[in-house]
C-alpha cells in the first residue's frame, strides 16, 4: 500500500529498533504516548523530504523505488515529487532529460531515429495536465500524436521501447513511446486507438456499402 512505512529507527521511548510511526517513536509507543497525553514530550522530527527525494528523482527512479531508498512512505515521496515539479515548472524546466535514462541499444533502428525527440518527450512529467479529455486526446496534443504515431505504427522496436525506455521509469513516463501515450506510467492511448478514433472502421464500412 502507498502508505506503508519502511523507515526503521531506534525508538526514543522503548529504545528498540522498529518501524517509525512519528516523533521518533514506534507505533506501539506512539499509541501509548497518545493515549496518556504525553505526545508533547516527543517533538516532531523535521525532515526536508524534497531535498531527500530530489537526487533520486533526477535519476528517473519511481516513487516506490525512492521510498525504499530513503525509508518513508510512497505518499510522502509523491508529495515531494509534486513540489519538485512545481519548482521546475517555475524555472521553465520539465524534469530529467529523456537522454539521461540509461537503456540498452535497440535490436534494430527505431523508426524515429534522427527525428526531433521533443515530439515524444516534451510531455514528460505531465507539464500539460490536459492531455486527455473525456477519454480521448485533448485538441492540443492531437497533432503531436499524429506525427509520433506515424512513426510508431511502422516501428520494428515498439516492444523494446516499452521494456527499456518506459517501464523502468514509470512515474516519470509521461511521454509518447512504444506506440502509446503514457501518462505517469499508465498506457492511456495507443496508436491503434488513435487510428480507430481518427478513421473509424464502422464509418469506412458504411461508406463502402
Amino acid at each position: 500500500m502507498s502508505g506503508t512505512r519502511t523507515r526503521t529507527i531506534t525508538c526514543a521511548r522503548c529504545k528498540q529498533t522498529r518501524l517509525h510511526q512519528s516523533r521518533g517513536l514506534c507505533h506501539t509507543c506512539w499509541m501509548r504516548a497518545k493515549n496518556t497525553g504525553t505526545l508533547g514530550d516527543y517533538p516532531q522530527l523535521k525532515v526536508d523530504r524534497v531535498t531527500q527525494v530530489e537526487p533520486f528523482y533526477g535519476k528517473g527512479l519511481t516513487a516506490r523505488q525512492i521510498a525504499t531508498e530513503i525509508g518513508c512512505t510512497v505518499d510522502a515521496v509523491e508529495g515531494a515529487m509534486r513540489t519538485i515539479r512545481q519548482r521546475m515548472r517555475a524555472r521553465g524546466e520539465t524534469g530529467p532529460s529523456w537522454d539521461s535514462f540509461k537503456v540498452t541499444p535497440p535490436p534494430s533502428e527505431p523508426a524515429c531515429a534522427g527525428y526531433a525527440p521533443d515530439v515524444f518527450t516534451e510531455l514528460q512529467h505531465g507539464v500539460n495536465r490536459q492531455l486527455m479529455r473525456d477519454g480521448v486526446p485533448s485538441t492540443g496534443v492531437v497533432t503531436q500524436l499524429d506525427v509520433a504515431f506515424s512513426m510508431c505504427a511502422a516501428c520494428p522496436v515498439r516492444d523494446w521501447c516499452v521494456d527499456e525506455a518506459v517501464l523502468p521509469h514509470m512515474s516519470h513516463a509521461t511521454i509518447i513511446a512504444g506506440g502509446a501515450l503514457w501518462i505517469r506510467g499508465v498506457r492511456t492511448w495507443t496508436v491503434e486507438d488513435h487510428a480507430e478514433w481518427m478513421y473509424p472502421t464502422d464509418v469506412d464500412e458504411a461508406v463502402a456499402s
